[in-house]
């Protein structure tokens, strides 16, 4: 084969980087563009739209304090320790559940049918893989650390509920 497994799970990894960054910015900006819009108006949806913008920036804000600078950029953990404080105490990827809130707000807030369609098939379909690769990447570096903070944290979303389903 012209590339070996490693190099070719080193260019998933970079497409996935390369998608994630370009619809994080894409969505935002369709909503402003999109003329096609869902039916759904009311001071009830303007709150439910800044509750979660809300809530989705001050936990990325949150979680920024505790990551730092193994935030930015690529799948491969950039810190040499396990970050398990702040967010990271209840779920494993709260810049990404940010994302989600920040995203779906914006979205609601606009009515955009085109970036919900969007959001819906294509940024959560990239958002999982970069999951499964990020955790991938975890498991590598910190082996037992991170079984064991595996069994005590939710994915995504904090609730236990949800780890039924995850």
């Amino acid at each position: 084969p012209l590339y070996s497994s490693a190099a070719s799970d080193v260019y998933k990894r970079q497409l996935i980087l390369f998608l994630y960054l370009l619809l994080l910015v894409l969505i935002p900006v369709i909503c402003f563009i999109d003329p096609y819009k869902f039916n759904l108006k009311g001071t009830l949806i303007n709150i439910v739209c800044f509750s979660l913008f809300s809530i989705g920036f001050i936990n990325f804000l949150w979680a920024i304090k505790y990551i730092g600078r193994g935030l930015w950029g690529s799948i491969e953990p950039r810190l040499d320790r396990l970050i398990k404080e702040g967010p990271y105490k209840y779920i494993r990827h709260p810049v990404y559940l940010s994302a989600i809130l920040i995203l779906s707000s914006i979205i609601l807030l606009k009515r955009s049918l085109v970036s919900l369609i969007i959001f819906t098939f294509l940024f959560l379909t990239v958002l999982f893989f970069r999951i499964y690769f990020e955790e991938k990447s975890l498991k590598n570096k910190f082996k037992e650390e991170w079984m064991e903070w595996k069994e005590k944290t939710n994915l995504i979303f904090p609730l236990k509920i949800f780890r039924l389903f995850i």
